[in-house]
């Protein structure tokens, strides 16, 4: 056990070395820019503002920037140091769901997280990615740490999980997606004589949390133009999004 703790905290430091190398190697980008711009503003209204003008953009990553800014300045590593963190807490819930779900696969699971090329590359930007993955990894965890019996659905458990789904929102609105995997998660790990208990106690966090995303679901989201056009909204392009496809330049023609 002591030994597996240790293996476990040397993949905690290996995600972190991975992440921190070259990590301010490229300058800011377009989307970084924008967010750093806005982040920058000088009060929370102004930057709240700001956000609203981000097509589909929740406040939290934005906000997250702001601290970076004020406590580090606005060079690469500075603002990019805190979505590294964020990265590197997914990696560690990831390796804690993993023992709930399966003891032996921890370590795997850690070290999974901790080499991802797709991980390491989002800890490395100043959007939203990294602090979506540990809030979506927090939710996971919790469910499965349920699901598994090493902790119990009650109020605390409740508030823990409906805070951790209430930041993934504010973190992307798409996060939603979460909702039913989770579900399912839970009802093939549990004992089926627990089903109904865990999935009401999803189901109550999860409605707490929607109704804690209301407000800035209908004052910041609900935006009338996008900066790729109306066909954007059209049914059929939903359709083509929900199905994994990235809406290309020759996406958009066949969409129109």
């Amino acid at each position: 056990m002591k030994r597996h703790f240790w293996v476990a905290v040397a993949l905690i430091l290996l995600a972190f070395a991975l992440r921190l190398r070259d990590i301010d190697r490229y300058d800011l980008w377009y989307d970084e820019i924008g967010q750093v711009n806005v982040a920058s503003r000088a009060t929370l209204s102004e930057i709240l503002q700001g956000v609203r003008r981000h097509h589909a953009a929740s406040p939290l990553s934005y906000l997250g920037t702001a601290i970076a800014v004020r406590l580090g300045g606005r060079s690469e590593l500075a603002l990019r140091f805190e979505p590294l963190i964020w990265s590197v807490l997914a990696a560690a819930l990831t390796m804690r769901a993993a023992r709930a779900l399966a003891p032996g696969s921890a370590l795997w699971a850690g070290l999974l997280a901790a080499v991802s090329p797709f991980a390491i590359r989002y800890a490395q930007e100043v959007r939203f990615y990294a602090l979506g993955l540990m809030w979506a990894a927090a939710v996971f965890c919790l469910v499965a740490l349920a699901a598994k019996n090493e902790i119990r659905p009650n109020r605390y458990a409740s508030l823990a999980l409906c805070g951790a789904m209430t930041a993934l929102l504010y973190s992307h609105v798409y996060s939603v997606f979460i909702i039913v995997p989770t579900f399912m998660m839970s009802l093939l790990l549990a004992r089926p004589g627990d089903h109904l208990k865990l999935a009401l106690w999803q189901a109550g966090a999860y409605a707490a949390a929607g109704a804690l995303f209301i407000p800035w679901l209908f004052n910041g989201l609900m935006v009338k133009a996008h900066p790729f056009g109306e066909h954007v909204f059209t049914l059929h392009a939903q359709r083509a999004v929900v199905a994994g496809l990235e809406l290309t330049p020759i996406v958009v023609r066949w969409l129109r």
